[in-house]
């Protein structure tokens, strides 16, 4: 358990750490700041769901995370429409959403992952973390699941967005996977884990199952962070692609991570 917790803490806490080699700003961070002053929210309390050529969705936490607790506070959803220059509320309380078309909404609420359509809900699955990514399709949905047993401990699944069996795309014992995002092929995802002891990124292939470490090969944690440490996005939500190069900023730097791996 100790372990576990430890690794848990590491993919929380590394993030930030680290000196990537070159600053930057990047077009999604003006675009989300544009929504928030737009959309006249609290920027210290916002949370970056999904941003899109014309609309970014946003989270105003409408209650604090408190530290000793590994539940995800939720916030009040709103979504901002660049070329029309609004702003509206699209859930009063969430804890993770993304938009699928004008009539369909992902949500994680309560632990359950639920789909809004047209004024219907579905429940997906239950144990749902706060952490989902859909493919370029629309039809396919990276998810993080929880445990019920260890909820620190949590695992990557496929699963189609009009309902079916959900299927195991990363599953580390004692490790947090979380934070996917697909390729601009959708033949693979590329997602955050602890395995290493390091908050690392890593790949996983559709259609073989086949994982690769993509950051820090080698590398292991201890007192402080080693020599040549990359560290991972905070909200996979603020990433962008460059061909096959995974671009995010983080600690105000700009990262560029060849998310090729394994062919």
């Amino acid at each position: 358990m100790i372990d576990r917790m430890r690794d848990v803490v590491v993919l929380a806490l590394l993030v930030g750490c680290a000196r990537p080699p070159v600053s930057s700003t990047s077009e999604p961070s003006r675009a989300v700041q544009t929504a928030i002053t737009k959309a006249k929210l609290d920027a210290k309390r916002v949370r970056v769901f999904q941003v899109a050529s014309n609309q970014v969705l946003l989270g105003e936490a409408i209650e604090p995370a408190l530290p000793e607790s590994d539940a995800a506070p939720n916030y009040r959803v709103v979504a901002y429409d660049s070329a029309a220059d609004v702003a509206n509320e699209v859930l009063p309380r969430a804890s993770w959403a993304a938009v699928v078309d004008k009539s369909t909404l992902l949500a994680v609420e309560d632990g359950k992952l639920v789909l809004h359509r047209d004024n219907t809900t579905r429940v997906l699955f239950d144990h749902a973390a706060p952490d989902f990514a859909l493919d370029a399709t629309n039809r396919w949905i990276a998810a993080v699941v929880r445990k019920p047993e260890l909820p620190i401990d949590t695992d990557l699944v496929l699963l189609p967005l009009e309902g079916g069996p959900t299927r195991a795309l990363a599953a580390f014992p004692g490790s947090s996977e979380g934070r996917p995002i697909f390729t601009p092929d959708n033949r693979a995802v590329v997602f955050v884990s602890g395995k290493s002891g390091l908050a690392s990124l890593w790949r996983v292939e559709l259609a073989s199952g086949t994982t690769t470490q993509l950051t820090n090969i080698g590398l292991r944690g201890g007192h402080g962070l080693p020599a040549g440490f990359v560290p991972p996005p905070t909200e996979m939500a603020l990433a962008h692609w460059d061909g096959e190069t995974l671009e995010y900023v983080a600690n105000g730097q700009t990262v560029r991570v060849d998310a090729r791996g394994s062919r």
